[in-house]
């Protein structure tokens, strides 16, 4: 009983840090002329730091860093209880209506920076359906992780193995006189 105890104990921080939880809301404004380089363009967008403008594709992306610092190297994640409101093509602006997905597309970067690793949340806020264009108004997220898939072929290995001096012969010489000498060829193989 007390080693059944005892491994939960120590297994039950690990498990803790598999997963992030969290809930987003996003707090729409009307759209406004914003400039990128020399155009301009009529987009709606949000508050925040999130905002993120794919003027190719002319499509919004809504971005952002959890709260928590993650402890793994790839993860999933996985959006639920998604709020959406329903909004016209008047108020899409100057976005592309054929680019606009139907689906979410939630994606994970983790990145590594002085040793800190983040976890970036990429969705698409806005998303077309049979009757129209929605945008969301809050969202829960969960990031997994998902180490336990990763291919051993991708990572390093250092291996330990002997060095050049262990498989050599070794001999030993005195040295009678203190003071430099060369140590050529000729007198190693005379050894």
């Amino acid at each position: 009983m007390r080693k059944i105890l005892l491994a939960i104990i120590v297994l039950l921080p690990l498990v803790s840090f598999t997963q992030i939880k969290g809930d987003v809301a996003i707090e729409w404004l009307e759209k406004k002329e914003m400039s990128y380089g020399d155009s301009k363009v009529i987009i709606p967008h949000f508050t925040g730091n999130s905002f993120h403008y794919d003027a190719s594709n002319k499509t919004l992306l809504f971005t952002f860093k959890t709260k928590e610092s993650v402890f793994f190297e790839q993860g999933k994640v996985q959006i639920t209880n998604i709020n959406y409101e329903s909004i016209s093509v008047d108020q899409l602006g100057d976005l592309a209506s054929e680019n606009i997905p139907k689906t979410i597309n939630a994606s994970l970067v983790i990145s590594n920076s002085r040793d800190l690793k983040e976890a970036f949340v990429s969705i698409s806020p806005i998303v077309k359906d049979d009757f129209g264009f929605k945008r969301i108004k809050s969202f829960s997220y969960e990031i997994q992780n998902n180490n336990a898939k990763t291919v051993q072929s991708t990572k390093r290995v250092n291996t330990i193995s002997n060095t050049v001096l262990a498989s050599g012969n070794w001999f030993q010489f005195y040295v009678e006189k203190s003071g430099v000498y060369k140590i050529s060829k000729n007198f190693l193989q005379q050894l």
